[in-house]
């Protein structure tokens, strides 16, 4: 498939419908999009005002700073138990091109993804404009919204990614260690990519968030892509990054 061809076959994204739908409208109290109702606050504002007012408005490194590398993989050993350096991490524009990065880079055309039901669009249209198979996995609101074990393995035969999210976009459902655990195994067993979104990991309200990468087995596949985002979601200041292992330039991970 050519990108023309996967351009071709994208939807538009129910939330920027809404979005365009809301413009129109006055007083309107939005819940569409994960935008705080509060502004950016002053100490971000300022350090942003310092870098430019130093000059630092050149190209960077691709991967990004190697100071901002190290202090994302401190936080991923302190926060969420991950043995990550700065050579795992990758800076990006946004938590969406940080999923954007890691679904393509372990995907094929024709790759089973699964993807939570509901979810965050950007997942299908992501997978979608990678040539991947999607297949959704349900979250029931008899069970906590969180995923159904049972239904998990039935469709993981041949896939090659899962797509886990919690704190959950759009349920807010926070998956418990025992879900957690059950996935990873699930995983671990047909030999699964785990992309853990983890991007509200801290709007917890009950229970307690368990990072996926965190709890995986040295040996198994996995790549968490947090953003900065839960921590900084005001819009002004909120790259994304990746962190995960290395494949050989095969791809074929699951050997």
């Amino acid at each position: 498939m050519t990108a023309h061809e996967a351009l071709d076959g994208l939807g538009r994204s129910g939330i920027r419908e809404v979005m365009d739908l809301a413009a129109t409208l006055s007083d309107v109290v939005h819940l569409e999009i994960g935008e705080p109702d509060f502004p950016t606050p002053p100490h971000v504002v300022e350090a942003a005002q310092r870098a430019l007012a130093s000059g630092a408005v050149k190209y960077t490194l691709s991967r990004g700073e190697p100071a901002l590398r190290d202090a994302l993989a401190e936080k991923l050993r302190r926060a969420n138990g991950i043995e990550a350096t700065a050579e795992s991490v990758v800076v990006t524009a946004g938590g969406t091109a940080a999923v954007f990065g890691a679904l393509t880079a372990v995907t094929r055309p024709g790759d089973a993804v699964l993807l939570p039901d509901p979810g965050w669009p950007a997942f299908e249209l992501i997978a979608q404009l990678a040539g991947a198979v999607v297949r959704r996995y349900r979250l029931r609101p008899e069970l906590g919204f969180e995923p159904d074990l049972d239904e998990l393995d039935s469709l993981a035969g041949d896939a090659c990614v899962i797509v886990l999210n919690s704190p959950s976009n759009p349920t807010g459902a926070v998956s418990s260690r025992e879900t957690v655990e059950g996935v990873l195994e699930l995983a671990a067993r047909h030999g699964l990519v785990v992309l853990s979104d983890e991007v509200y990991e801290q709007i917890v309200f009950e229970g307690e968030h368990v990072s996926r990468a965190s709890a995986t087995s040295p040996r198994e596949p996995r790549s968490s892509t947090p953003s900065c985002a839960c921590r900084r979601p005001w819009s002004p200041a909120r790259p994304g990054w990746d962190s995960g292992r290395r494949w050989p330039h095969s791809r074929d991970h699951r050997r």
